[in-house]
């Protein structure tokens, strides 16, 4: 949780961001110390964690069987799509950043924008008139075929902390993703191979129109996600750490009980 707010402090500067950066590194710091192992979800959380010597690294992970790989749609109107439950407010900010910066920048081009911004959204962002082409849901049941229907997934998150599971979902879901660095930050994604990854929103905006312009790379950018997810983050394979773990700690246990007795 500290990098989050570092990252907010990074942009406010402000006592106020000061005061809670340094109230939740403390707290996280002396409750990893106590801790007999850390599990996190990236090599950039061992860093954060400052204990590397009993970090173990777990990924997130993704349904492979439900979020499948599918041709993306052919002809119609291209269809971007962004998940993010307005509960978590750097989602919030992220479809402000995506709203008010990036898609006037390529509004003009005959598009559509579907997004999912999880129960009452109303609740966590002041409601504004939206155009016709952008679609925005709150609680959906099911968004895998949300995906299905997608020409490029966006993840434009402004500060964001641990992995994004939207950026699994999308990669399973074999789509092209146009993200900020955040939004992809610890998943072994790269620039230009796996993900298009923009910081500024005039980038953002020429990324998301380079890649509708460009279908050989878009499904590039997708398989090679999509490849990514499953020799990472299918669960059997995030099992096979799981319980490597169990075995790490149940040894060590058996161990101390043998000195113990003898």
């Amino acid at each position: 949780t500290w990098d989050l707010f570092a990252q907010v402090h990074e942009r406010r500067r402000s006592l106020a961001s000061w005061w809670d950066l340094w109230r939740w590194r403390r707290f996280e710091r002396r409750a990893l110390r106590a801790a007999r192992r850390v599990v996190v979800m990236s090599e950039k959380d061992t860093a954060l964690a400052g204990v590397r010597q009993k970090t173990v690294v777990i990924p997130n992970g993704v349904d492979l069987d439900r979020f499948r790989a599918t041709p993306e749609p052919e002809g119609g109107t291209p269809e971007l799509l962004f998940v993010g439950s307005f509960r978590h407010f750097p989602n919030v900010r992220a479809f402000l950043f995506l709203l008010d910066e990036v898609w006037p920048r390529i509004a003009r081009r005959e598009l559509r924008l579907t997004v999912v911004a999880g129960p009452q959204p109303e609740l966590y962002w002041t409601a504004r008139p939206l155009e016709p082409r952008i679609t925005l849901h709150g609680y959906v049941a099911d968004v895998q075929p949300l995906y299905q229907r997608a020409t490029l997934v966006l993840i434009p998150t402004v500060v964001s902390a641990g992995t994004n599971l939207k950026a699994l979902e999308a990669m399973a879901s074999q789509r092209a993703i146009v993200s900020t660095p955040s939004g992809v930050a610890g998943l072994g994604l790269a620039h230009g191979e796996s993900v298009w990854i923009a910081s500024e929103a005039q980038e953002f905006a020429a990324g998301i129109l380079r890649l509708l312009d460009e279908p050989p790379l878009r499904r590039r950018l997708a398989c090679e996600a999509r490849r990514i997810a499953e020799q990472r983050y299918g669960w059997d394979a995030i099992a096979r750490r799981q319980m490597a773990l169990w075995r790490e700690l149940l040894a060590e246990d058996d161990g101390a009980a043998e000195g113990a007795s003898g």
